[in-house]
């Protein structure tokens, strides 16, 4: 498992998108001439949190506790993109993403995030012979497969995802949300 940040080193105009498209293109073009992208996505709002994935073989998109981070969403989306194409005949998978916190949370020597689960995974999927890239993307910058992962992680339906690890700092944040909000009430 790797993770490609190289897309950050790119000059870019970031008010030109359709310039960063075409640059993401290029690159992926010559750095990756046969891989199978999946681009995930996390999303949160006051009252929603949803994490999602997309490629040109299937798309998922779930529904996570409001108490989730956004952190935790984006590797929940990472997490779930390559479970999805297990079965998929391309031995070079690239994962791409436009947060730099998740694809950070990866690296072995930091504490692990409970998501980092997607250690084992990619660990497992390197075994039976796939090569696993994560790669970083620059957000809303119109490339259109990070725009389709972006609106499936805002899609407000699906059922709450079950079984889901949180990490501390979720609750603590959402404790200390809910406390700051009595103590206005007082």
């Amino acid at each position: 498992m790797t993770a490609d940040l190289s897309m950050r080193d790119l000059p870019r105009d970031s008010s030109d998108s359709g310039s960063i498209s075409t640059q993401f293109n290029q690159y992926k073009t010559e750095k990756y001439p046969e891989p199978f992208f999946i681009f995930s996505d996390g999303s949160k709002s006051d009252d929603y949190v949803g994490a999602a994935f997309t490629s040109v073989m299937s798309e998922g998109h779930f529904r996570l506790t409001v108490s989730s981070s956004v952190l935790t969403a984006e590797l929940f989306a990472m997490y779930r993109a390559p479970t999805s194409v297990q079965d998929v005949k391309n031995k070079r998978l690239v994962i791409a993403s436009d947060s730099i916190s998740s694809l950070k949370c990866l690296q072995p020597h930091l504490p692990p995030h409970p998501l980092v689960l997607i250690r084992e995974l990619t660990s497992k999927l390197e075994r039976g012979g796939k090569t696993i890239t994560f790669m970083w993307l620059p957000s809303h910058s119109g490339i259109i497969e990070n725009k389709r992962a972006d609106y499936l992680a805002k899609k407000r339906e699906g059922s709450l995802t079950e079984n889901f690890l949180f990490w501390s700092s979720d609750m603590k944040q959402h404790s200390t949300r809910i406390f700051r909000y009595l103590d206005q009430l007082r």
